[in-house]
């Protein structure tokens, strides 16, 4: 059977308004969803920031970029209580790496996908 997850991981309390473009709940809520989103796309968190509402994380090995993209989610209130959340991405370079190519602009695209995972999980 499925293991309960973990309370850090629940997302209870956030949900997405569309009509808006925001979450809504507390900004820790939604930074944790961040960080859930981040990890069901099986990347990994490097840095993450309650009091800033930053989430940092890096994707595996991509088209464009050996050592991956390192992206961050950006988490601003929009004034009306829900939260904005808004992500950049570069490609990374590894090892004799000179230049990383960002196909597609596929670095800014993998933030995007995770800001669409969040409102996937959020109810």
């Amino acid at each position: 059977h499925a293991e309960p997850e973990p309370n850090w991981m629940s997302q209870a309390g956030v949900s997405y308004d569309r009509g808006n473009d925001v979450f809504r709940g507390s900004l820790i809520q939604v930074v944790k969803l961040a960080m859930r989103a981040v990890q069901d796309l099986g990347w990994k968190i490097d840095q993450v920031n309650e009091n800033l509402g930053l989430v940092n994380f890096t994707t595996g090995m991509s088209w464009g970029s050996w050592s991956g993209v390192s992206g961050t989610l950006n988490i601003d209130e929009d004034g009306s209580g829900g939260f904005k959340v808004t992500g950049t991405g570069k490609q990374n370079l590894s090892g004799g790496q000179l230049i990383a190519f960002n196909i597609g602009n596929e670095a800014q695209g993998k933030a995007q996908k995770a800001i669409s995972r969040m409102k996937e999980l959020a109810a």
